[in-house]
């Protein structure tokens, strides 16, 4: 019963890992405010 739990917990934990690799892919790929035309300086 106990390696169920533990799969089921690392199979949530791979889910949500790899929905938040994916969403910072996204924020990468398509910035929310584009402004090339204004230097970072940070």
């Amino acid at each position: 019963m106990q390696n169920l739990v533990f799969g089921a917990v690392a199979h949530w934990c791979g889910i949500g890992l790899f929905r938040l690799l994916a969403l910072l892919k996204d924020e990468l790929l398509h910035p929310v405010a584009p402004e090339p035309a204004r230097p970072v300086s940070s």
